[in-house]
């Protein structure tokens, strides 16, 4: 099967997740602040120079570097997919690192303002 074709874990999980009563500019806002905090947190973890952090981005990005700095030992993957090739799903972790006391971990990284219950089904746990 052409790995194009692989289900992603956001798909899958994505019937349980109704953002239908949230407005649109809301919606917008958020997944822009979500998609600047990945790109500035995978920066910082590839020892890549962040010029300038948004102001509204900066607590989640001072928030990440602290726990980065005091918890990773090394980065082995950013935002790099992988493909299950018996169930011909993929999914792209934000991060796979050795951490101090928990040893290799994957981190998907969330930045919304309340919890969603299909957080736990995006993390498979083997």
């Amino acid at each position: 099967m052409d790995k194009a074709n692989y289900i992603r874990v956001t798909e899958v999980l994505g019937i349980y997740v109704d953002f239908s009563k949230i407005k649109p500019d809301v919606l917008d806002f958020a997944t822009d602040r979500g998609s600047r905090v990945h790109a500035l947190t995978a920066g910082y973890a590839q020892d890549v120079w962040i010029p300038e952090i948004p102001e509204y981005c900066k607590g989640y990005f001072d928030s990440f570097t602290g726990w980065f700095d005091k918890h990773v030992v090394r980065v082995i993957y950013v935002e790099e997919r992988f493909y299950n090739n018996v169930y011909f799903y993929a999914g792209q972790p934000d991060f796979i690192l050795e951490m101090r006391s928990e040893g290799i971990v994957l981190i998907d990284e969330k930045t919304p303002q309340t919890h969603y219950p299909t957080w736990a089904g995006s993390l498979p746990l083997t």
